[in-house]
Order: C-alpha cells, then sequence, then structure tokens
C-alpha cells in the first residue's frame, strides 16, 4: 500500500464479475474482495453471484475458518483424524449453539 493512499476496496465489491461470466458462458466462478464473514461468504455462493470465495486476510486471521464457519452455519464438515480432538462435539461447554441444537 502506497503511505498516503486509501484503498478503494469495499467487501464483496468484485462479486458483479463472476456472475456475469457464470451467466455467459456457464464456467465455475469464484470471487475475491475483503470477505471475511461467514454469513457474507454464505450470501454470496447462495445467491449465486459466484460459485466459490477466496479468502485471503479472512484465513490468514484464522487458519481454520472453513471449520468455524460451519460451526456458525450449523453444517457438519469432515475433519482430519488428527483433529479430531478439536472437533465441537467433542468440547460442547465450548460451543454453545451445537449444544442447543443437540438438546
Amino acid at each position: 500500500m502506497i503511505r498516503g493512499r486509501r484503498s478503494r476496496s469495499r467487501p464483496a465489491t468484485r462479486c458483479r464479475s463472476p456472475k456475469k461470466v457464470k451467466k455467459e458462458s456457464g464456467i465455475t466462478t469464484m470471487t475475491v474482495g475483503l470477505i471475511a464473514g461467514y454469513q457474507q461468504a454464505e450470501d454470496i455462493v447462495a445467491s449465486g453471484k459466484a460459485d466459490m470465495v477466496c479468502l485471503a486476510r479472512g484465513a490468514i486471521w484464522d487458519p481454520r475458518w472453513a471449520w468455524h464457519a460451519a460451526e456458525e452455519l450449523g453444517a457438519e464438515t469432515p475433519y482430519a483424524p488428527k483433529m479430531m480432538g478439536g472437533h465441537p462435539k467433542l468440547r460442547p461447554q465450548l460451543f454453545p449453539k451445537r449444544a442447543q441444537a443437540a438438546g
């Protein structure tokens, strides 16, 4: 970033192009652009603006972003056997939403 210059990027500003490409060509598309929120990413995919989202800052800030997004949105996701010790179902006291849904 150039000193004294502000970035003009806003969250999900690059969603229009993938939607147009998908509509005109039928190919799978992805989008980028300050996508950090779980629900924001879900909304982009669910609305058909893109088939997938690519994360940079969000994934750097939270390397387990995909797992946390699945937990927040109520979805199950596979865990590698070595990582099962950290699965939310094994620690319901740390994941109250999961405990409420089960009970």
